[in-house]
């Protein structure tokens, strides 16, 4: 799916999120971006921008079964399926966050998957890092016949720069000893822990820490699934949304960073703030589409940042 430069075109990416960070998954079932563990925190993998060191976690066919892919959303909702296909078997993968409810909790309950940013216990800017119960769910099943799928999670801390550990211990074979099996990825500056079958620990040249390397035999009804969380921490509805920051109602311009506008060009800017122009386009879907809550929460967002700061320029004169 690379081009002969190495790096997937930007539309073959399909977007999935929680309304706190969000990742890029390419046809290929590889998730080449993602921030961790909101929106504006360095990335953990940006092969996106660098292929060789900016760590990544994929999921694909084993090249010598010549398998093709498709993705696609499923219906009404915010889970990618990237679907392989070969003569001898298909497999899909699903790619999500989950996503709370909005249930009343209290913090201390954030694994149960309910989101303090709802109700009572509402995260507030200042301390919304605090509630990191974002996860990455990956699903992997065997739908028809048999299929070999190979899967690599290497992680690159804080934009590349950070060296990491991996601590935890793999045994047994898949299905027979283990169901279940976790590894804990520690930098300076971030973790978090994966849980998966049979792995091994691998390095590569370029990345500054050791990744996990799976082969697995899937055949029709078998599954695994992958899921990636922070160890200090329902289904995703539709795609309009994944763009919102949850806490404060801010809208982010795009989940990515350091793409040009032109391959050499000057336009290369965070788009992770909230830029009034570009909020402003999606403000009118929104509301075009019957999602006046989100829009709300966002001209809550403006007027707190606002008002507050006109004031004190009132007060000064």
């Amino acid at each position: 799916m690379a081009s002969t430069t190495g790096y997937c075109p930007i539309e073959y990416y399909g977007l999935i999120g929680d309304m706190h960070t969000a990742a890029l998954v390419s046809k290929s079932g590889i998730i080449d971006f993602m921030c961790w563990p909101v929106f504006d925190s360095p990335s953990v993998f940006c092969r996106l921008l660098e292929n060789s060191k900016g760590g990544y976690f994929s999921i694909t066919a084993n090249p010598e079964c010549n398998a093709s892919s498709k993705q696609k959303y499923v219906p009404y909702t915010n889970i990618l399926e990237t679907r392989w296909m070969h003569e001898d078997g298909v497999v899909h993968v699903l790619d999500y966050f989950p996503i709370a409810k909005g249930q009343e909790a209290a913090p201390t309950n954030i694994l149960t998957g309910i989101c303090p940013c709802y109700g009572r216990y509402k995260a507030k800017f200042d301390d919304a890092l605090q509630y990191r119960h974002s996860a990455v769910v990956r699903r992997v099943t065997c739908v028809h016949g048999k299929l070999d799928m190979d899967v690599e999670l290497f992680p690159a801390f804080n934009y590349a720069r950070d060296g990491h550990e991996v601590v935890g211990h793999l045994s047994g074979e898949a299905f027979t000893r283990s169901l279940t099996q976790s590894l804990i990825f520690k930098s300076a500056t971030e973790t978090f822990a994966g849980g998966c079958v049979q792995l091994e620990l691998q390095d590569k040249e370029g990345l500054k820490g050791e990744g996990l390397s799976a082969k697995l035999k899937l055949s029709i009804g078998q599954s695994v699934t992958f899921i990636i969380h922070s160890d200090e921490v329902a289904v995703p509805e539709g795609n309009l949304d994944t763009a919102v920051h949850k806490p404060t109602g801010a809208i982010v311009a795009a989940p990515t960073f350091s793409l040009p506008e032109d391959i050499g060009g000057s336009r290369n800017w965070d788009y992770r703030f909230s830029w009034v122009r570009d909020a402003a386009f999606t403000l009118y879907v929104f509301l075009k589409n019957g999602y006046t809550e989100e829009a709300e929460q966002y001209m809550s967002f403006t007027f707190d940042n606002i008002l507050p700061s006109a004031k004190a320029h009132a007060n000064e004169d």
